[in-house]
């Protein structure tokens, strides 16, 4: 009898306390063991979730993209190369600038508002206002020598931009520019093409 209580606390931590301890011991086990698969499975829920985000991404995209493609289709190639052509010849024979009537000039910008991407159309809106406060200034500063380059600058721009929408090839339009200028060496060429490039930045920040 004395040996029982002696050992009662043995005995009550053999039978009470030490399953409890082992049921304990196993569960934190058990937790510890599971960290690094709910680490993976929160991983893979981010990388699922991720992906649909990339997915729709890609494929609103692709989407547009082909709207895009589906839409100069239907433009059709010989269209595409009339716009083109009636701004090239401007850089051909920038005196015939002055020959485009209001008829012509209309025709010219509603082919541009339909067919050009925003920056394309942007740029037309400053060659556009260039073209309103020249007409104005013409008409005060009659002794003023106008710059040359500005409006042939500004059309080899808008000729570079409706290469890409068409063709996706970007050319330079200071090369357009190059094509006709037969004296690019000369200080007084390189200084109104620098100006000129400063008018075009100032008109396109202004409808910007």
């Amino acid at each position: 009898m004395q040996y029982i209580l002696d050992n009662l606390f043995s005995f009550i931590f053999l039978l009470v306390l030490l399953p409890a301890y082992i049921g304990i011991k196993n569960a934190i086990t058990s937790s510890i063991e599971k960290i690094p698969d709910r680490i993976h499975e929160k991983q893979m829920e981010e990388i699922k979730h991720n992906n649909e985000i990339n997915t729709v991404g890609i494929s609103h995209q692709n989407s547009r993209e082909l709207q895009i493609d589906n839409f100069f289709r239907d433009i059709g190639s010989s269209e595409m190369e009339k716009i083109l052509e009636e701004w090239v010849s401007l850089i051909v024979d920038p005196t015939s600038t002055k020959s485009i009537d209001n008829d012509k000039y209309n025709k010219m910008t509603l082919k541009v508002l339909m067919y050009g991407s925003p920056r394309t159309v942007k740029t037309f809106a400053a060659y556009s206002q260039y073209i309103y406060s020249k007409s104005k200034s013409n008409n005060v500063d009659v002794g003023k020598k106008e710059n040359p380059y500005i409006i042939l600058l500004f059309i080899s721009l808008l000729v570079s931009n409706l290469k890409e929408d068409f063709s996706g090839y970007l050319i330079d339009p200071k090369d357009a520019v190059y094509i006709k200028v037969n004296d690019i060496f000369s200080e007084a060429t390189k200084d109104n093409i620098s100006e000129a490039e400063l008018v075009i930045k100032e008109y396109i920040k202004l409808v910007s």
